[in-house]
């Protein structure tokens, strides 16, 4: 069943022009496994945005940017999509994600140029909306955050 809906969703990707972009970010489950989810982001044949989950992989055993990358670039290749036609990658600001020089943004532009990667927005608007945050406590704590 989940072959069929891969299918379904690069079936989409292609009818819509091809151009996509990904979107990745990396949670440990309630088994302790830490689990990198892949999302697709691309428009469809009626130029509405999508944005669709492909997978989770376990990356329990390494979470540096060389091995995300891979697996990021392993999702792409078992589902059929051309790596040429990624537009884009978004992450959030951990700095295996988009560390200048060891992070998976850098590593997949170096190999796809055109493939810009971006903060993911959502964490953006977190940080955003905590800044504008009355409560002292909140700030404090977020304060403690970005400088660590």
């Amino acid at each position: 069943m989940v072959d069929i809906v891969k299918e379904k969703i690069v079936g989409d990707v292609k009818d819509g022009g091809y151009f996509y972009a990904i979107s990745a970010d990396e949670v440990r489950d309630v088994s302790n496994k830490e689990q990198l989810a892949v999302c697709i982001r691309f428009p469809d044949k009626s130029d509405s945005i999508r944005e669709e989950f492909l997978t989770f992989v376990d990356v329990s055993s390494d979470t540096s940017g060389e091995r995300l990358s891979e697996e990021i670039l392993g999702v792409l290749d078992s589902v059929d999509l051309d790596k040429h036609q990624m537009r884009g990658q978004c992450y959030d600001g951990a700095g295996n994600m988009t560390g200048k020089v060891k992070g998976v943004g850098p590593r997949i532009q170096r190999q796809y140029p055109r493939a810009l990667p971006f903060w993911c927005t959502a964490h953006q608007l977190n940080r955003c909306v905590v800044h504008a945050c009355d409560n002292k406590l909140v700030r404090n704590m977020m304060g403690t955050v970005h400088k660590v």
